[in-house]
């Protein structure tokens, strides 16, 4: 039996591709969504995957059933957030305050 080997390019080509879909969340928030949730607050049910919250003020924040999922909170106020039901897979929470957060 004869096995075929992948000319060197085309083999970098695909481990390159494989490599980006691993370890790179793809951008999926709705702006739309991002722009509410930044004027009032309120965003329920909204899907703000891999947003960029980092900062910001969102204290008492209505986010129940929100998608976070790789989303960026590090060193936003979520003082009494509620996150009931949201996605936070991979959601970067880092130096955020997170006193009394409803999960």
């Amino acid at each position: 039996m004869k096995v075929k080997m992948l000319p060197i390019a085309a083999l970098s080509s695909t481990i390159s591709l494989i490599s980006l879909l691993v370890v790179a969340p793809v951008r999926a928030e709705n702006p739309d969504h991002v722009r509410q949730l930044l004027a009032t607050k309120s965003c329920t049910g909204c899907d703000l995957r891999g947003a960029d919250l980092s900062g910001e003020d969102l204290s008492g924040a209505d986010l129940r059933g929100a998608d976070l999922s790789f989303a960026n909170l590090q060193g936003a106020n979520l003082q009494g957030a509620n996150l009931q039901g949201a996605n936070i897979f991979n959601t970067n929470f880092n130096g955020a305050n997170v006193e009394g957060v409803i999960i």
